[in-house]
């Protein structure tokens, strides 16, 4: 399900701080200067979490999807994801800047 509002900043943190235990994504989606990655920033340092900021617009696809390797037990490709990616172990924000910059081969 996608819920959309519009909001001011401080009400975005306090749905972003009401939607944390529930661990679920969220979209800042605003014209460049606005203070989206202030906000997420501001976030990150209140929760004391640790903020993995990708800005989207210097990534590649490859840079995402990470560096094939072989799995020769499985006989399969897997890939060593980069080091900017938060691990599944790692609690806190993985903040995806500059989305509408990204190369479209990315999204695909």
């Amino acid at each position: 399900m996608i819920n959309t509002m519009s909001c001011t900043p401080s009400e975005a943190i306090s749905a972003i701080n009401a939607l944390w235990p529930l661990k679920l994504s969220v979209m800042l989606w605003g014209s460049p200067g606005v203070g989206k990655s202030g906000l997420v920033a501001q976030l990150a340092r209140r929760r004391e979490a640790k903020l993995r900021d990708v800005r989207l617009s210097q990534k590649t696809a490859s840079d995402i999807g990470g560096l094939p390797a072989l799995d020769h037990r499985n006989k399969q490709t897997t890939f060593y994801l980069p080091d900017f990616l938060p691990r599944e172990d790692e609690d806190g924000i993985l903040f995806l800047d500059e989305l509408t910059s990204v190369e479209v081969n990315l999204i695909r």
